[in-house]
Order: C-alpha cells, then sequence, then structure tokens
C-alpha cells in the first residue's frame, strides 16, 4: 500500500496537526548544563491521562471544528468537557473495516503502537488518550498540535541548519524509542511530524506501523509514499526498520534545500540507481552532506541507523554535534519558537473542511450481530 502521489494531499492524521498561524515568536535561552549523552530514550512520565481511568464517552466532548477528512473516516477538534482539554478526535467508520480486512489489520497495529507511546508520553511522539466507540465508529482520542506539520512549514521554503538539527533530532529519538519498542513507522515523511505549542516535533500517524522485535528481523509487506521509500521497498525485496532512516535522510534534505531529494519523471527509478545530487546554489555544512549521504546510501546494512545500535550511530553523527540530547528529551533544550493561538481557532485550517457541519452519519450501519468484532478497540488509560 504506497502512495502514487508524493505531492502534498490533506489526510486524515495530518488534519491532526493542520497549522495555526504562526502568532508570535519567544526566545529561549538554551540551559548549558546537563550531558551530552544520552543513556536513556524514554523521558518521566507525565501526569495522569484525561481519561482518568474512566471510558470515554461521545457526550463528554464538545464537537468544535471539522479539521479533516481521508478515506475511512474524519478528524475533528474537540473540547473535553471534564477537563476543558483540546484533542483531536478520529472517527473511522466501522463498515469500512468489514469491507478492507487489511485496513482492519493495520488499526489494530495503530493502537498497539499508540498504547506503548501512552505508556511512557514520549515527548516527540504524539500521545494517545484512548479509544471509545459509538455503534458506527471507532474513535481515538489523540493529542492536539496546534503548531502545524513540516510541511505547512517548508512552504515558507528551506529552513536554517540549526532548526533543521533541532527537528531532525527530535525525530530521531521518536524513532529510537518507536524501533526499541520494536516498530517500524514506515511512512516517515514531513506531513507526519507535527509541532506542538513550544515548537518540538512529534512523530504522528502510526497507521502502516508494523511490529518486529528485533533490528534485523525482516518485513515483506510494501507500503509508504513513494518519494520516501527506499530502494528494497521499491524493488519489493524483504526489508528492516533502517527504511525509516531512509526517509529521515529525505527528510533532511527536503528541510535544509526545499526539494524533493529524487524527482524526475520516474521517482522510483531514481531512487533505486541514481545517487543523491545537491542543489549547486544552496548551501549546506559538510556535517550535514555526511549524514545525508549515509541515511540516503543504496545498501540497507551499509546505510547509517542499521542494526541494533542504529539510532545511537545516527545520534553520534557530527551533524548533532551540538545536540544536548538528555536535555532534548526532557524538552529543556528548546527551539526558539513558540506557537500561540486560541486552543479553538482554525482560522488557518482548509476553509474546505471547517465550513462543514461537525455532525455526520456514517455511510453504512452496522448491526448489533457484528459489533463484537470491534470489541478490543476501547481503550481507558491510567
Amino acid at each position: 500500500m504506497s502512495s502514487d502521489n508524493c505531492a502534498p494531499e490533506p489526510s486524515m492524521l495530518r488534519a491532526i496537526g493542520t497549522p495555526f498561524r504562526w502568532i508570535k515568536r519567544k526566545v529561549f535561552k538554551e540551559r548549558e548544563t546537563g550531558s551530552s549523552e544520552s543513556p536513556r530514550t524514554t523521558p518521566k512520565p507525565e501526569p495522569t491521562s484525561i481519561s482518568q481511568g474512566k471510558q470515554f464517552r461521545l457526550d463528554q466532548f464538545r464537537l468544535v471544528s471539522v479539521l479533516g477528512s481521508g478515506g475511512y473516516g474524519k478528524v475533528l477538534l474537540s473540547e473535553h468537557t471534564p477537563s476543558k482539554a483540546y484533542v483531536a478526535l478520529k472517527f473511522v467508520e466501522k463498515s469500512n473495516m468489514l469491507e478492507n480486512k487489511e485496513f482492519f489489520g493495520h488499526l489494530k497495529m495503530e493502537q498497539r503502537a499508540l498504547r506503548t507511546v501512552a505508556h511512557e508520553k514520549h515527548p516527540f511522539l504524539m500521545n494517545y488518550h484512548g479509544c471509545f466507540q459509538t455503534p458506527d465508529h471507532v474513535i481515538f482520542c489523540l493529542e492536539y498540535c496546534g503548531g502545524g506539520d513540516l510541511w505547512q512549514r517548508l512552504r515558507n521554503g528551506p529552513m536554517k541548519e540549526k532548526d533543521v538539527r533541532f527537528y531532525a533530532a527530535c525525530v530521531t529519538l521518536g524513532l529510537q524509542f518507536l524501533h526499541e519498542h520494536g516498530f517500524t513507522h514506515r511512512d516517515l515523511k514531513k506531513e507526519n511530524i507535527l509541532l506542538d505549542r513550544r515548537g518540538f516535533a512529534k512523530i504522528c500517524d502510526f497507521g502502516l506501523c508494523e511490529y518486529r522485535p528485533f533490528a534485523k528481523s525482516v518485513m515483506t509487506f510494501i507500503c509508504g509514499t513513494r518519494c520516501y521509500m527506499a530502494p528494497e521497498l521499491h524493488k519489493k525485496q524483504p526489508y528492516t526498520r533502517a527504511v525509516d532512516w531512509w526517509a529521515m535522510g529525505i527528510l533532511i534534505y527536503e528541510m535544509i534545500f526545499g526539494r524533493a531529494a529524487f524527482g524526475g519523471l520516474n521517482v522510483k527509478e531514481s531512487i533505486i540507481y541514481d545517487n543523491v545530487t545537491f542543489p549547486r546554489e544552496a548551501y549546506a555544512s559538510e556535517a550535514a552532506w555526511f549524514i545525508i549521504r549515509k541515511l540516503l546510501t543504496k545498501n540497507p546494512e551499509d546505510r547509517l541507523g542499521y542494526g541494533e545500535r542504529g539510532a545511537e550511530m545516527v545520534k553520534n553523527a557530527d551533524f548533532f554535534l551540538d545536540i544536548k540530547w538528555d536535555q532534548l528529551l526532557n524538552r529543556t533544550f528548546w527551539n526558539r519558537v513558540v506557537f500561540e493561538s486560541a486552543p479553538d481557532d482554525v482560522r488557518n485550517f482548509d476553509s474546505k473542511y471547517t465550513r462543514r457541519s461537525v455532525y455526520f452519519t456514517a455511510k453504512r450501519q452496522i448491526p448489533e450481530s457484528s459489533q463484537h468484532i470491534y470489541r478490543s478497540f476501547v481503550d481507558t488509560l491510567e
């Protein structure tokens, strides 16, 4: 299951982080204390989930605005009225799962990954508050990120290298957590990197995640977004979690140069056979060139990030020399930009969605006799 079009399109999960206007900037000084080493990959747990150990009900939410829609449902900005917290509710039609068993499996794996993330509340992965149901929908209650996504950020052009380094470091720690817990993301791209209100980057959309407990365990199901897929995926070969590090290389390239790493009339052929090239008119440090080349190595076994300690190898690259990993993990090593807006402000969301009514019905109702199929899609987090 791969995307045939690399042009950014609104998607159900991308809409969770559809960008707010960047209203105000604040400058923070990085704390100078602390080691640059990172023996831990998980910070101290944050406070209890908004569910407080109780099962969600739809009548506990005030539906504010439609943020986006996709092939399997809608995402709505919503207020959890007992806690006054704003969240993103992802509505998935149960009928779509009946019609597409493959999608049912992906949704189960997404739930498994979200549960793992929620247990630790990793700062660079989209948080999960729980899952509940109506007769016709499975509903995921997800963290709402007000800073937009990297796709929107790059509409303003290439980034300064220090900002690329910061965002890439956040993503690296997020990938390290996923990999250490057995998950390969398989759809890392700028649309799936959200920015929270403090400017930290978070990986979202675990719908194509796969679980393999060992770094060299292989997968065979071909999926992803075409211009981010590694050569072994395009060649339909067995692959490992090293495909995520290839996608990271593409992401860094796009942030620095503001363009796709591989283009032309046939992106697939270019990824398989062409070496990555750099625009002559653009500046990048030698450390940036090096990490991009190493991440975009065709042979996965020679690729930076391959193997059990792959994330540590990436973190030790000269490109990340200035990153204080422990401080970043604990969110005391900050970006320079904070995004400020009212929590229910949707002015910068696509008006073709926000104009729609927040009330909708499923295309097909599910009979009571089939409801048992969905009984596992209920999560109450302590």
